[in-house]
């Protein structure tokens, strides 16, 4: 059991250290004490404080075993009970953590500090949020904890417990005053969080207290741009059942569709599809699903799309067509399929470079064959005159230039 606790404590300081705010990153760069550390620790004689750190490491490995009697018997060795470790836990947020209702009780009744920050800025209800630990938050909110009391990246305990769906813990939390609406650095809403980790329960339960499905964050991105980025079929189609906008664009232009074409999730995207996603919708570098799906080589999702309509020889704001995309990115697979479905194998972009120009100066050998093998014109001139002989001469690719330099390998 201390194993698996220790586990989690790991994977939480992970997350604590990605969610960080850049000033704090600064802060944990370094294994130096900080001023703060410094305040709260009054430097002692040098054994007096090999002593005192053991025994507080000692305290705070007690806390998290959940051993009452040694943490009784620590704290009387004179060890605040406040006493934060490298990360800034308190004894307080390792037994909210871990759900330690008892000694949660006891470390209040010995004056333990309800709102006290770690280095993220958490308090122990976030703590016991992230844990879904329902009666030990009702019992710090009874204490004085602040339900909407924010970390350094703008999330409160309902945040936590929305995003990981521990839907009694967000029930608790709204019935204490909590705000549904409140808004992270991100200005995501707790509503955000369920949307893209999959809480469909914890979603359908503030959608009933009113919460809007359209609204925007910072990049102007719905719940569907969300869920179809995480790849979460459930709420996409739960979305879709409540009418939300199917083709809604975030500030650049792009769409959901956009974001299940470029990921793969082709699940989501046949969803979409078939509820009327608009299949040739364009962001405002003018690239379609399809151009995002062919560099991406999503071979699933480029048929899917090519099926219901997608133009094959559609240009974005550089005039690059999902082949040229294809060959630039080594999509060898992807690049064979747009040719079987109808793409110009010689289409130019706005420097005059075909997709056999940019797979030579990628270096990319079996596009370079496919497209060889499919007609492609070794002598197109770019507007540099440079042929694709010319670009894998520059490169110093042998092996490429013996490739254009074969005749005959027009299989069409």
């Amino acid at each position: 059991m201390a194993h698996l606790v220790e586990t989690a404590l790991q994977l939480q300081e992970l997350h604590d250290s990605i969610s960080l705010s850049r000033s704090e990153r600064v802060i944990r760069r370094t294994g130096r004490l900080k001023q703060w550390q410094l305040d709260r620790c009054p430097p002692l004689c040098s054994s007096v404080t090999h002593s005192l750190e053991n025994k507080k490491a000692l305290l705070h490995e007690a806390v998290r075993k959940g051993d009452l009697d040694q943490v009784n018997t620590l704290l009387n060795f004179g060890i605040a009970v406040n006493c934060q470790d490298y990360r800034g836990w308190s004894l307080l947020h390792s037994a909210a953590y871990c759900g330690d209702l008892a000694l949660v009780k006891y470390l209040l009744q010995k004056g333990a500090s309800v709102n006290l920050r770690d280095v993220g800025s958490y308090t122990p209800i976030h703590r016991a949020a992230w844990n879904g630990h329902a009666e030990l938050i009702e019992y710090l909110l009874q204490c004085g904890a602040l339900p909407d009391t924010v970390n350094y990246c703008g999330e409160t305990p309902l945040h936590l417990a929305a995003a990981n769906g521990h839907l009694r813990c967000v029930k608790i939390l709204i019935q204490n005053k909590a705000s549904v609406d409140i808004k992270d650095n991100n200005k995501w809403a707790p509503l955000q969080w369920c949307s893209i980790n999959d809480q469909i329960n914890v979603l359908d339960y503030l959608v009933s207290l009113g919460a809007s499905l359209e609204e925007k964050g910072t990049a102007g991105m719905t719940l569907l741009h969300l869920s179809a980025l995480a790849g979460n079929l459930q709420v996409v189609n739960y979305l879709l059942n409540k009418n939300v906008d199917i083709n809604v664009k975030d500030k650049n232009g792009i769409t959901s569709l956009h974001l299940a074409a470029e990921n793969g999730h082709s699940e989501i995207l046949k969803c979409l599809l078939k509820k009327g996603a608009l299949v040739n919708i364009s962001d405002i570098n003018r690239l379609t699903p399809l151009h995002r799906a062919a560099g991406r080589g999503y071979t699933e999702c480029v048929i899917l799309l090519l099926k219901q309509g997608a133009a094959v020889n559609d240009m974005d704001i550089q005039k690059l067509t999902p082949l040229h995309h294809a060959a630039y990115k080594g999509q060898n697979d992807t690049s064979s399929i747009l040719l079987q479905l109808g793409a110009d194998i010689d289409s130019k972009e706005r420097l005059g470079k075909t997709p056999l120009h940019l797979a030579v100066e990628r270096g990319h050998f079996n596009v370079v064959k496919t497209l060889k093998e499919w007609g492609a014109d070794p002598w197109v001139k770019t507007k540099w005159n440079e042929t694709a002989r010319d670009l894998a001469l520059q490169g110093n690719q042998r092996d490429i230039l013996s490739l254009v330099d074969m005749r005959g390998m027009n299989l069409c």
